[in-house]
């Protein structure tokens, strides 16, 4: 894959468990920025799931983005912005390439 490919940018962010109010007092979870970088993404046939007794729509995705130490750091507890839409990463970054040079990853959105 080439860079001019890379066409979308996506923000990846990370749930922070351990924050704080002013008064040093836990503080509801918030997500943390990340990651930033341009990706290429292709979002896959929607489906229908049975969940809790109705239907829920589910979307997803592959998005791939260029090797790094930051990228191999994504886990599926982590989140991406984009196409002003937030996904939830489903697994990992795996290389795709026999070089290492690309990373790929699941994404799903949930209705």
């Amino acid at each position: 894959m080439d860079a001019g490919r890379l066409r979308h940018r996506a923000s990846f962010s990370r749930r922070n468990e351990d924050a704080r109010d002013g008064m040093g007092n836990p503080a509801p979870a918030t997500w943390a920025p990340l990651l930033t970088v341009w990706a290429n993404f292709r979002e896959t046939l929607g489906r229908e799931a049975l969940a809790a007794g109705r239907m829920e729509g589910s979307r997803t995705g592959t998005l791939r983005l260029r090797n790094s130490a930051a990228a191999r750091g994504i886990t599926a507890a982590d989140r991406v912005t984009l196409l002003d839409e937030t996904w939830e990463v489903v697994s990992p970054p795996a290389h795709v390439d026999e070089a290492g040079a690309w990373l790929e990853l699941r994404l799903e959105w949930r209705a």
